[in-house]
């Protein structure tokens, strides 16, 4: 009998050490990912129409706001652009769009939340 308690409260232990141990593995990879660079991206490399999310003067607050719509576009990626004349950061959706399709695409950003949405063509 003590035998048999004895391997249930190891088996316990190790459970609950388990546990630990996941749980420290899953903070430090959030901790890397929130480390993780915003993606720079040089005006010159960008060509076509863009749907700018919102728009901040601070790089950092950019970077926040960019964290935050995150979640919203899971499907998307995000880049922050600063505008050619060094006054703005904009939050971006990474892919362009064509003339014909901009103005709906940014009915549909609008729609899913992000009611400040406008588009720059680049």
């Amino acid at each position: 009998m003590k035998e048999r308690d004895s391997l249930k409260i190891l088996t316990e232990v190790l459970k609950s050490e388990l546990l630990l141990l996941q749980t420290k593995q899953e903070v430090k990879e959030q901790k890397q990912i929130k480390q993780q660079k915003t993606p720079s991206v040089n005006l010159t490399d960008l060509k076509g129409y863009y749907i700018v999310l919102e728009s901040e003067r601070d790089k950092k607050q950019a970077e926040s706001t960019l964290e935050k719509f995150k979640k919203m576009y899971q499907d998307s990626p995000l880049i922050v652009v600063q505008n050619h004349r060094k006054t703005w950061y904009h939050v971006c959706i990474s892919k362009s769009y064509e003339w014909n399709e901009i103005g709906s695409k940014v009915k549909e950003a609008r729609k899913k939340g992000s009611i400040k949405a406008w588009w720059i063509q680049f």
